[in-house]
């Protein structure tokens, strides 16, 4: 096809068959991203793109959000003075926000020791099974795993204590596979609507928490609830 074609003569695709196969797209300039990204996302179910921009240049959020629109897309690789990829996932540079991750990914995410923050919808449409946090975590944001309709566990470690705050809920808002969970004893608060819709059935909570905030369970199917 054209689309092939040009890939091809800049460089854009491998030519490789084995490459090819796993649909690895690397663009070695802004230009040629700009590009071919609109038939990127309508025509082809690229599973990994790498931008190896070789003359400085940068990209910004707006651009970087638009990549990640595919829903196919499972790794993305990138790296400048803002932002620097970890086993496929975009984070600040310094690695203390967790800002993306690909809507095709699937399976467990490990989110690296040091993380502090996860970002507003960051996991949102993703294809993920089971999240494990890291000790550093203090905040997560608004619709971080909304949509997240193959996320069934959730390990939130030993430093988080919030999930959400007054500004930010539907952390988990329509996780129909996401059926039981246990809070570890240090969360003190949960935020507005944070398992609105989802699929929740049974939550152990710890007998120190401190604040629910209004519709946290709202159309959930939580009958059961634990205090530890």
């Amino acid at each position: 096809s054209r689309f092939f074609l040009y890939a091809l003569k800049y460089g854009i695709l491998s030519a490789n068959k084995k490459q090819r196969k796993e649909q690895k797209m690397i663009f070695k300039t802004k230009k040629e991203l700009l590009n071919l990204l609109p038939m990127v996302l309508k025509t082809m179910n690229a599973k990994e793109i790498v931008l190896d921009f070789q003359n400085g240049e940068i990209v910004d959020m707006v651009l970087i959000n638009k990549i990640f629109e595919s829903k196919f897309l499972e790794s993305f690789e990138y790296s400048d003075k803002h932002f620097c990829t970890i086993d496929g996932i975009l984070y600040s540079a310094d690695k203390k926000t967790l800002k993306r991750c690909p809507k095709g990914r699937t399976g467990e995410v490990i989110i690296p020791d040091g993380v502090k923050e996860i970002e507003y919808g960051a996991f949102r449409n993703c294809k993920i099974s089971s999240v494990k946090m890291p000790d550093s975590l203090r905040c997560i944001k608004g619709h971080a795993f909304s949509t997240c309709c193959n996320l069934k566990t959730v390990d939130f470690g030993n430093g988080l204590k919030e999930i959400g705050d007054v500004y930010s809920g539907y952390i988990f808002l329509f996780c129909e596979n996401l059926k039981h969970l246990k809070l570890p004893r240090q969360i003190r608060y949960i935020a507005p609507n944070t398992f609105d819709d989802s699929g929740l059935e049974s939550i152990e909570l710890s007998k120190s928490i401190e604040g629910i905030g209004p519709e946290a369970f709202r159309y959930s199917n939580v009958t059961k609830v634990k205090l530890n």
